[in-house]
Parts: C-alpha cells; sequence; structure tokens
C-alpha cells in the first residue's frame, strides 16, 4: 500500500510539473483584451488571408503548445480570446482563420472558393496531432495553411502528402465551407 502512494504522489508531482513546463503565462497576454467589436475591425482591413497572416507575424504573434495539447484536450480558443493571448496553437490557428473566413462570407466579401479544415494524428503517445487548413483562392490557387504559415500548394495531396511524410496517418476531414 506503501507503494501505491508513493506512486500516486511521484505521478502528481509529475503531472504538476508538467503543467509548469508547458504553462506560457508569459505568453498570454498582449496588453490588450480584444472584444469582438475589435476584432472584427481588424478583419475589415484584410481581404486576402495571406496579407492577414503577415501582419499578425508582424505584430509578433507566435505558435505555442499548451498543457491541454499533451493531454490531448485541445479546445480551440475564441479569435479575441488569440488577439489578447498573442499565440495559438495548430487548433487555435484553424479556428482563427476559418471564423475570419466566415466573417469575410457575411460580408458578402469572398476571400476563397473553398476551405476544408483537416485533423491528423500521428502516435497519440507522443501528442502528435495536427491542424491546418486547405484553401482554394477565388483564382484556383491552393493554399495550405499551418500555424503562422500560408503556403501555396500545386494540389490537394502534395498537403497530405507531406503530412504523412512527418508521420501522421490518419486524417478526418472535419470541416467544408464552400463560398
Amino acid at each position: 500500500m506503501k507503494h501505491i502512494i508513493i506512486t500516486i504522489m511521484l505521478i502528481l508531482s509529475s503531472f504538476a510539473f508538467l503543467l509548469g513546463c508547458f504553462t506560457t503565462t508569459e505568453w498570454t497576454n498582449t496588453g490588450h483584451t480584444w472584444t469582438e467589436t475589435e476584432l472584427h475591425q481588424y478583419w475589415d482591413g484584410f481581404n486576402d488571408i495571406t496579407l492577414l497572416n503577415d501582419d499578425l507575424v508582424k505584430r509578433g504573434y507566435k505558435y505555442a503548445n499548451e498543457i491541454d495539447d499533451v493531454l490531448l484536450l485541445d479546445k480551440a480558443p475564441r479569435p479575441e480570446e488569440t488577439m489578447t493571448r498573442g499565440w495559438g496553437n495548430c487548433t487555435a490557428m484553424a479556428r482563427y482563420y476559418m471564423d475570419f473566413l466566415r466573417y469575410k462570407k457575411s460580408q458578402n466579401i469572398r476571400i476563397v472558393s473553398k476551405v476544408k479544415h483537416y485533423y491528423l494524428r500521428g502516435d497519440v503517445l507522443k501528442g502528435q496531432y495536427h491542424h491546418f487548413l486547405i484553401m482554394t483562392a477565388t483564382d484556383e490557387t491552393l493554399l495550405m495553411q499551418s500555424n503562422f504559415k500560408i503556403t501555396v500548394q500545386p494540389n490537394e495531396q502534395t498537403c497530405l502528402d507531406f503530412w504523412y511524410s512527418e508521420g501522421y496517418h490518419y486524417q478526418e476531414l472535419r470541416e467544408t465551407l464552400e463560398f
């Protein structure tokens, strides 16, 4: 019984250590709490998703992991939260760009003709999963969004093959939107 208690204490203290290791408190605030109105005013300045991405990078927004990434309980924050934090993981960025595209669609502004949100998983024990978007631009150019990077791709299979070569073996198409 004594060994079980010691083992449980070690597991709990290890978990507390992991929380400290993965905390992003130094990144949790840009110094300004964004509102939905401010976010929409910011988004109103962009009719090109690559220019929006470039501006976020220029402002110092970064990719970062969260503790729930390790626990596979990842929940995408609202775009206002991502703007306030100044960082996001793959789940946050996929939601951010999907919400941007939905907002533009609600304004009758066509940024892309189609977007697909993919979820990929590799070795679960390593916490290997990823969310990304494949977008068909209005001129039929294919774009892949992954974290704070948007690249031009020759076709959808090239995007998927890239992730397979990175060790991901499970794919799920989470959402498709056409504009």
